[in-house]
């Protein structure tokens, strides 16, 4: 026999939508023949970027290119500082099952680490680590029971965060500046940058309005000295995102693509203008939250009834959650010269593990600091690694699957003494995560007509460890009221071992 069952529509992600794999990539750098033998190389800096996707079923092909600088200490008579470029492509294919062609599939690649090795006075090998994360919007549904008429139920109330769209944004920022008066004409640029700093947007109706700003500095040679520029680029965007509205939850990890920055002469002819063009790729997931009761568990009292059940594993928190934090660190110089002048500093942030203590996200990262500088024996360059730990009380992520990652929004520094320099570094922390909660459903429940069996006009049981009223009116099929009122308890009484208990026949 049918029952009157009320289902309502659940919807929920599928398991196992993303994933993140580190990798190595390498390659050669023949200096130009306009430049001079290699005695050192003081500095090895890196950037890659996303330049092609392809989606098909189960997997997908990523390609993109790895940018190096290098900045070099020539094997001349005047020991001259210059600067060489060299790139590599890289292709990984990334499996999993929910990749497929009609997925939306936002991808990012961050370097994790490089360096370099001098093979000879005109060749350097260029290697870099890096890791390449994917993220997808993939859903399912089904209906579950929510009440079923007659009968006794259990019901839970569930959460489920479902990711309502994961889309891939890119635009480009130009703008041209000149150098500040206070900078000489450039020679030849050593090494050149552009960094993201914070951002902000707005949800509106199927639109999100993004404001940030881009930073882009140039380490170049004037006539007589080292010098370097920074340029801060505000940009504003509005970016089309169907299905948007101000209600739905944005997690939002911006970084920035291929960039070129190029030097041009002003209008007396000397090298001061810069022309700087970055492509910005902005990663948007928008999530909405489902709440409802569902029955887990059912009877129907003094009739025989058939349920069927299933497993679920539910996101109950998808969220993201990001800190800035400040570290320092004092750098000396090699040799124990003295520093007539600090050129640049420069630096990377990477997580390095991460760990639950209670309530608290344990993070573990390093801040790769390089810093360029003038000494009485010349150009030299000195790296430290400036470890950091940080907590996150996030109670509510408790347990989670977790997702970190680092991006260093600014450094500076200050001059404490000769042979002394006290490095500041802001590295900003966020953290993805998804907590899940599994549950068994009752999705379908029939009558079966076959007759009960006989019970004795007086029955009584004495309840065992951990019974509670439930489980014990569901397995002599009668309803727990009745059952409450043949005992003359509440229903919501505790039940003790070895409580006398009266069974309604």
């Amino acid at each position: 026999m049918d029952l009157n069952c009320q289902t309502l529509p659940l919807e929920f992600n599928r398991p196992g939508c993303g994933c993140s794999e580190t990798f190595r990539v390498d390659t050669d750098i023949i200096v130009p023949d306009t430049k001079p033998d290699i005695l050192r190389i003081l500095d090895v800096s890196s950037h890659a970027y996303i330049a092609k996707k392809d989606l098909l079923a189960g997997h997908a092909v990523i390609s993109g290119v790895v940018c190096f600088s290098l900045i070099c200490l020539g094997d001349d008579g005047d020991k001259s500082v210059f600067g060489i470029s060299g790139s590599c492509d890289f292709s990984r294919t990334v499996e999993g099952e929910f990749i497929n062609t009609d997925v939306s599939v936002c991808a990012r690649i961050d370097v994790v680490s490089d360096g370099c090795e001098l093979i000879n006075s005109r060749k350097a090998l260029l290697f870099a680590t890096l890791q390449l994360r994917l993220s997808a919007s993939s859903t399912d549904s089904l209906n579950p029971i929510c009440a079923i008429e007659g009968a006794q139920v259990m019901t839970q109330p569930v959460t489920s965060t479902v990711k309502r769209f994961c889309e891939e944004k890119s635009f480009t920022v130009e703008d041209t500046s000149e150098l500040p008066d206070s900078k000489s004409a450039v020679c030849d640029v050593l090494c050149k940058s552009v960094r993201l700093g914070e951002c902000d947007y707005k949800s509106v109706q199927n639109k999100l309005i993004l404001r940030g700003n881009l930073f882009a500095s140039i380490l170049y040679t004037s006539e007589s000295m080292i010098e370097s520029a920074e340029f801060e680029l505000p940009f504003t965007e509005i970016l089309d995102l169907p299905g948007l509205n101000p209600e739905t939850g944005i997690m939002l990890d911006a970084c920035v693509g291929n960039y070129d920055i190029g030097i041009d002469n002003d209008t007396s002819g000397i090298r001061r203008m810069v022309n700087i063009s970055a492509n910005v790729t902005v990663n948007i997931s928008g999530s909405e939250c489902i709440s409802m009761s569902v029955v887990t568990d059912a009877f129907f009292p003094r009739k025989n009834m058939q349920c069927e059940k299933r497993a679920l594993k539910l996101n109950s928190i998808c969220a993201t959650r990001c800190d800035e934090i400040y570290i320092k660190e004092t750098l000396s110089p090699r040799e124990a010269s003295t520093i007539e002048k600090v050129c640049s500093v420069t630096g990377n942030a990477r997580i390095d593990e991460t760990h639950w203590s209670g309530d608290s996200l344990k993070i573990r990262g390093t801040v790769h600091a390089s810093m360029l500088y003038i000494s009485l024996d010349g150009p030299d360059c000195v790296s430290v690694d400036i470890p950091f730990e940080h907590s996150l009380e996030v109670p509510e992520f408790s347990g989670g699957e977790v997702c970190a990652a680092a991006s260093l929004l600014r450094m500076s520094y200050t001059i404490t003494s000769a042979v002394a320099v006290e490095v500041r570094a802001a590295p900003k922390l966020c953290v993805s995560c998804e907590k899940s909660a599994e549950l068994t459903l009752v999705t379908s429940a029939v009558l079966d007509d076959s007759p009960m069996p006989p019970r004795p006009s007086v029955l009584i049981t004495f309840a065992e460890e951990d019974d509670t009223l439930w489980n014990v009116a569901k397995h002599y099929n009668v309803a727990i009221d009745e059952l409450c009122a043949a005992n003359a308890i509440e229903n919501t009484a505790a039940l003790k071992k070895g409580e006398k208990l009266i069974i309604p026949t």
